[in-house]
Formats: structure tokens, C-alpha cells, sequence
């Protein structure tokens, strides 16, 4: 047995890990909750019984460690032992005990019935319980003076990973190998030392990153609930500098309805097939890739930095795009545009589908706009004007109210903090001793334009306390905040006190993703009918057949393009640049001559050096490989033969090693099947979900006979099931030749 543990729900224990921890809420102790589940996935005349399916909770695992490090781990098997241990530890605490729980929106599903035994119902309060705006998964909650986060939020990665990387530190053990999960356990069910080894490893694990987190962060309250949470101090201490930087964010001020349109125009990245190249199989296939695509942006492009101010519509001529391009020379500008008898050509529609507000008789592809006989949208600034070049149209109208600001470049101080980032990333990547920097640096960089991109829009949700079910609160319509509902406007508050607080304005993030993906279109531009799929930052085309002369102009094409890159990045820096001067020295007269001055960027503003040497400006194209095979069967879907022979598959839903199921001489022709491909469930390569909102009694027997009677208040069923893609859709996008073109009908 590699720990020790305690079963009694009574030992007490854990008090003499609290210490005192001042003025601080939070005791100085701090825990991790962990629960073990089995599957229970019932049938009915072979189908899956959504109604009898549940999960049974088997154990209950904590551990605490204190300020020096000292922990103490417990296991309870039953769920009344679990109620009773965190009842007695409310009862007893002075001050607020924090618990990480990774994946807490599971956990959540099984103890949520529990929660009104521990604490009284009528303490509880909905800025207890915090979820996720998208997909309603619990972010923090509360009971009484427990309070339960999410280490997942926090750490963005399996807790796997996290254990691996703690133990690059050398502060904690990975077991090998993993627990069997397919045999069905209860309560009852005798555990084995190893079994029970694997279920404290994990709360052990969680300990040690609080540990890890308190040495940076000193108390629960200053530790961030999220990821981005994280990289928003570090851009806030970096911002420091910057003495007027809240007052020029507080003077961009967009109003309510300013900040809705421009969400609206934020479409994210770009992923898209070519539809004339679209599920066929390519030969002597290329990939390039920008080196940080977003941070790029950041670092050299201009953004909303003035007070917004709107324009209503009448305030241009009926001719109004030359009055709008030169509004583009000072200012970035957004609104909602209103085109007539669109049609495009192309093979990369600008348009999204779920960018449109109204349209009639549209036509998509790939959630792509080919045409439509009416399309009202919004666009930022240079997306309006891509589209105006890409689309064919009768008619473009502004619909209401035109948004303007004073395009700048962002703030010195966060941009040293982006490129500090990216320096990192590249200069430390395989550094023996630079582990922990590298991989800080590349989750920063991540996750700076993840700041950027928070929507201060959320629809809110609440909790029904009796029923503890999740219910969607109105969305936000009219002004800023008045006339809300006081739970929706405090939410508001919160969002844009937080994006204040981080020196960050919400409405860059939309400008971050147009930048990446007018970069995207110009080289599909460049490359034309030889474009086969591109993904945010990367697009590959087919070199089969390729001339000389061709191949030379892509290739110039794109060095063209990367030394304009370099030279928007060294402009970018104006003013942190070096002057320097070369001199001759005249032997005969020993008299020195100034030859000429240039201007070069200072030593940690040039590009770093990988490992190996290379150098890496950021931004530029970068080849990232050549394949013997390239098929697609649309967005995030593409399976590729490497030079090497080995195979890589991309496709939504399904995990990297689901490439087994199409390795081989069959491989594309089955990932092609027009009628769409199935993967068994017992690949264990998809899962699907199954939210058990009742309670469910009945009697179980477990994998070693053993009957158990269980009752299971709520539960979250997740369990390995078949895969299957759509078929071909039978639809001719009107103007195209798709079909036929690429001999599929």
C-alpha cells in the first residue's frame, strides 16, 4: 500500500492541518475530492435505455495537505459516509476549506442531491454555484464553508498530465499503467491495494499542484479559478508599466449594442475543405503553417484603442463603401450589412454560416455561404471588404448604426508580455533544465488571446435549489445594464469589472481572429485550385503535377509574404528600436567617416533560435511537412499518408488513434465511403453521454457476484458507443459543379 488512509467518517483528524491564515477567508489547509464510478449501461431490445442507464458511485477519496506540506488522505465507499465527513468538516471549519475536483461538472452530476445535507438549503445562494457559459458544466460551487473548483479549468489538461508534470519536479510518483474501469463495482465490492494505490494517486496529485500553486499564488483567493484566469494577472503585473493603460481602456467605453455586433462579427478560425478538391484523394501534398497565428496578430496589427463612437447609417451617401475604405485609414469600424442576390465562385466562402442574422433561400457548404437571395450580417472592417471582393452581389446596405475607434496598436507592455511568451516557446522547446519555463510559455501563449477573446455577453444560469437542476437565463437584449434582471446585470458588472481589471478591451478578440483569417485566404489566394483544406492557421494544397515555373511562384509568393511579416514586426517596434551607425576608418588621415544609419530591433526582440539553431521570426510561414496522400471529407475531418508511410487522421469526434481504422490499402477508400464510415464501440475510440436527471433503485450484481441494492439520486452515464458519419449530402450549391467535377455522381 503506497499511502495510508482513513475510513472512520468521524476522525477528525484533518483539524490539525488548518493552521491560522490571518485575515484570509480560506483556511490554510486545503483539500482535493475525487470519485470512482461504475457504468451502468442498460438495454432495451439492443438499444441503449437512456431512462434505466446510471452510474454508481463506489468511492469516495479526499486528500488535505497544510502550508508545510503534511497530508492526510481518506476513503469512503458509501455515499452516507461521504455526507457525514463533509457535514461534520462544515460544522467544524472556522474558515472556508478549498477543494480541487478535476472534471467537476462530473463529480457535480452524482453529489449534487447530497449538497442539501451537508448544509442547510436555505444558505445556499446562486453566487454559490458558478457554471460554464456554453455548456453548463460547473466551474466552483459552494456548500456552506466548502467550497469544490475545478483543477481542469485551471490546468486545461488530463490529470494525467498534470501528475507527469509534477513529477518532471520531482514531487510526486506516477503509478504505471492505469485501473481497470470496465468492471462493474459497488459500494461493496472489496478494493484491492493497487485499485486503491490508483484512486489516492489521484487526490494526491491534486495536492501537490495546490502546493505548487500556493507558492506562487499564497492563498486560495488569489488563486484563479481558470487558465485564462492565470495569463490575465500575468498581463496585468506586465501592464504595470503602463501607467494611463485603464484609462485608455475605459475610454474605448463601446456601449452595450456596440460590443453585441461586434460579438457578432467574431467568427473564430477558419476551417473549411476545398469543395472542388473536396473527397477525392491528392497526391504530393504540402502544409504550411503560421508560427503563432494570433499572437502575430497581436503583436503587429492595429485595433479598436479610441472612444467608440457610432455613426447611424444616414451619415453616408448611397455609395458609401469609398467613404468606408477611408474610414479604414484611421479607424477600425464594425456594424450589420444587408446584401442582395450574394453568389461566390470560390473555393474558400468567406462567410459563415453562423455568422448570418437573416437570410433567405442561402445556400451552404461546409457551413460556408455560397449564395443567397438576401443575407443580413455583421462584419468588422477588412472582412466587408474581402467579401465585397469574393462575392458577387446586386445590392450592400448599412442596416443601422455604423461603430468607429481609433485604430493603434495595442500596448507596449502587453505586447512584450505576447513575444516574451513566444520567445520561450521556441528558444526553450527539448531544453534540458527550461521544462517548466517551455511549457508555461507555450499554455501562456495559448491562452493570451483566450483573455482577448472573453464574451462580457453571457447568457446567464441559475440553479433551481430544490430540484438542483440548470436553467438558462434570458439572454442579454437593450442597454448596458439598466432594466436587467439584478442576477443578469450583476453578471455583466462581473464580466466587464474582470476584463477592466486585466487592462484587456473585449472587443479585440474579434479583430485577433479577422487578422488570422485574412492571412489564411491570402495564401489559398496564391495557391488557387491547388488549395485542398485549410484549418485557422494552415492550409495544404497539392503540388501533383506541379510545374517548375508554378511551384516557383507559390514559393516566392509566400517569401514575399513572410518578408513582409518580419518588416510589420520591426515597424511595429518603432520605438524600441536601436540606432545604429557604420563607420570607416581612413588609415592615411585617422579620421573616422559615418557610412550610414539603420535601425535594428534590441536583443530580445529579435527571433529566437530553436535547440538546433534555426531561426524562427514569429508569423511567418513555415513549412510544417509534405505528404504522399491528402483526403478531406470537410471541416475538421482529413486523413493523411506521410512520406514515411504512417498515417494521420484528424476528424471531430474521434481521437488521433482512431488512425488504426484506416491504415492500409483500404484506408482512404473507407474514410471516402460516400455512405459515411462506422467505428465500433468497442474501440473505445467515441464515448457518448448519458445526464440521469432521476433517481434510480434497484438491485445489481457485481463482477464478483456479489449482489448489491443501490439507489442513485442523479448520476452522469459515460460509456464507449459507435461512431458514425453522416452520408454524402445529395446538394448542388447553385453555381458550382461540385459534384460532377469531382466524379461523385
Amino acid at each position: 500500500m503506497k499511502w495510508e488512509y482513513i475510513t472512520d467518517p468521524n476522525d477528525m483528524s484533518w483539524k490539525k492541518l488548518l493552521g491560522i491564515n490571518g485575515k484570509s477567508k480560506y483556511s490554510r489547509m486545503v483539500g482535493a475530492f475525487d470519485i470512482e464510478t461504475s457504468n451502468v449501461v442498460a438495454k432495451s431490445d439492443g438499444e441503449i435505455d437512456n431512462e434505466h442507464s446510471f452510474a454508481l458511485p463506489y468511492s469516495f477519496q479526499f486528500g488535505f495537505t497544510s502550508k508545510n506540506g503534511e497530508k492526510i488522505f481518506y476513503l469512503f465507499r458509501k455515499p452516507e459516509e461521504f455526507i457525514y465527513f463533509l457535514k461534520k468538516m462544515n460544522e467544524n471549519v472556522g474558515r472556508t476549506v478549498c477543494f480541487f475536483i478535476h472534471n467537476a461538472g462530473y463529480e457535480f452530476e452524482h453529489i449534487k442531491h447530497y449538497l442539501k445535507e451537508i448544509a442547510p438549503l436555505e444558505t445556499f445562494e446562486q453566487d454559490d454555484f458558478f457554471f460554464n457559459n456554453s455548456r453548463r458544466k460547473v466551474l466552483y460551487f459552494r456548500v456552506g464553508k466548502l467550497e469544490f473548483r475545478d483543477s481542469y479549468q485551471l490546468e486545461q489538461m488530463s490529470l494525467r498530465k498534470v501528475g507527469e508534470n509534477l513529477a518532471e519536479k520531482g514531487v510526486v510518483d506516477i503509478l504505471k499503467g492505469d485501473m481497470d474501469y470496465t468492471p462493474i463495482r459497488t459500494p461493496e465490492t472489496p478494493l484491492t491495494d493497487s485499485e486503491i494505490d490508483y484512486m489516492l494517486q489521484d487526490v494526491n496529485i491534486l495536492c501537490e499542484l495546490w502546493k505548487s500553486l500556493l507558492a506562487t499564488y499564497k492563498t486560495p483567493a488569489g488563486t484563479p479559478l481558470t487558465n485564462t484566469g492565470k495569463v490575465r494577472l500575468q498581463i496585468k503585473e506586465a501592464m504595470k508599466e503602463h501607467k494611463d493603460v485603464l484609462t485608455t481602456i475605459k475610454a474605448i467605453s463601446p456601449s452595450y449594442y456596440a460590443m453585441i455586433v461586434n460579438r457578432e462579427a467574431m467568427y473564430g478560425g477558419y476551417t473549411n475543405a476545398n469543395y472542388y478538391n473536396y473527397f477525392k484523394v491528392h497526391e504530393d501534398v504540402s502544409c504550411f503553417d503560421i508560427a503563432s497565428a494570433h499572437p502575430t496578430a497581436m503583436l503587429t496589427m492595429k485595433f479598436p484603442m479610441g472612444k467608440v463612437s457610432e455613426l447611424g447609417a444616414n451619415s453616408f451617401s448611397d455609395d458609401f463603401i469609398p467613404e468606408l475604405r477611408n474610414l479604414y485609414k484611421t479607424h477600425c469600424f464594425w456594424s450589420r450589412f444587408r446584401f442582395t442576390n450574394l453568389l461566390t465562385s470560390s473555393n474558400h466562402p468567406a462567410i459563415y454560416k453562423s455568422a448570418n442574422h437573416k437570410s433567405e433561400n442561402a445556400e451552404y457548404f461546409n457551413g460556408k455561404l455560397v449564395s443567397a437571395d438576401m443575407l443580413e450580417i455583421s462584419l468588422l472592417d477588412r472582412d466587408l471588404f474581402y467579401i465585397l471582393k469574393q462575392y458577387t452581389y446586386d445590392s450592400v446596405e448599412i442596416i443601422d448604426t455604423v461603430f468607429i475607434s481609433k485604430a493603434e496598436r495595442l500596448p507596449i507592455e502587453l505586447r512584450k508580455f505576447i513575444y516574451e511568451q513566444y520567445y520561450k516557446k521556441t528558444a526553450y522547446k527539448n531544453v534540458k533544465g527550461r521544462e517548466v519555463e517551455y511549457k508555461l510559455s507555450k499554455v501562456n501563449i495559448n491562452s493570451i488571446f483566450g483573455v482577448c477573446a472573453m464574451n462580457p455577453i453571457r447568457d446567464a444560469f441559475t440553479l433551481a435549489f430544490e430540484s438542483m437542476e440548470i436553467f438558462k437565463v434570458a439572454p442579454y437584449t437593450g442597454t448596458k445594464y439598466e432594466g436587467y434582471p439584478i442576477d443578469v446585470a450583476y453578471m455583466m458588472k462581473s464580466a466587464d469589472k474582470k476584463l477592466e481589471d486585466c487592462y484587456i478591451s473585449e472587443l479585440w478578440g474579434a479583430y485577433v481572429t479577422m487578422y488570422t483569417r485574412l492571412r489564411v485566404f491570402e495564401l489559398i489566394d496564391i495557391v488557387g485550385s491547388r488549395f485542398l483544406y485549410c484549418d485557422t492557421d494552415s492550409v495544404y494544397y497539392t503540388k501533383d503535377g506541379i510545374t517548375e515555373d508554378e511551384n516557383k511562384r507559390i514559393l516566392d509568393a509566400v517569401d514575399a509574404i513572410n518578408k513582409r511579416v518580419e518588416n510589420e514586426f520591426k515597424e511595429s517596434w518603432e520605438d524600441e528600436l536601436l540606432e545604429v551607425t557604420d563607420e570607416y576608418y581612413n588609415p592615411e588621415s585617422d579620421e573616422y567617416y559615418n557610412l550610414n544609419t539603420s535601425k535594428i530591433l534590441p536583443e530580445e526582440l529579435k527571433p529566437p533560435k530553436d535547440p538546433a539553431g534555426a531561426v524562427h521570426p514569429i508569423g511567418i510561414w513555415e513549412f510544417d511537412g509534405h505528404y504522399k496522400k491528402f483526403a478531406s471529407r470537410g471541416a475538421k475531418s482529413y486523413l493523411v499518408q506521410k512520406d514515411d508511410g504512417t498515417y494521420k487522421l484528424t476528424h471531430s469526434g474521434l481521437p488521433k488513434k482512431a488512425v488504426s481504422e484506416f491504415q492500409g490499402v483500404d484506408g482512404f477508400k473507407k474514410f471516402l465511403n460516400p455512405s459515411g464510415f462506422t467505428i465500433s464501440a468497442s474501440t473505445g475510440y467515441h464515448k457518448s453521454k448519458i445526464y440521469q436527471h432521476h433517481p434510480l433503485e434497484g438491485d445489481i450484481v457485481d463482477y464478483l457476484g456479489n449482489e448489491y441494492h443501490y439507489y442513485v439520486p442523479s448520476s452522469l452515464v459515460i460509456y464507449n458507443s459507435e461512431y458514425s458519419t453522416n452520408k454524402l449530402a445529395n446538394i448542388f450549391p447553385k453555381g458550382l459543379t461540385f459534384y460532377s467535377a469531382n466524379g461523385i455522381i
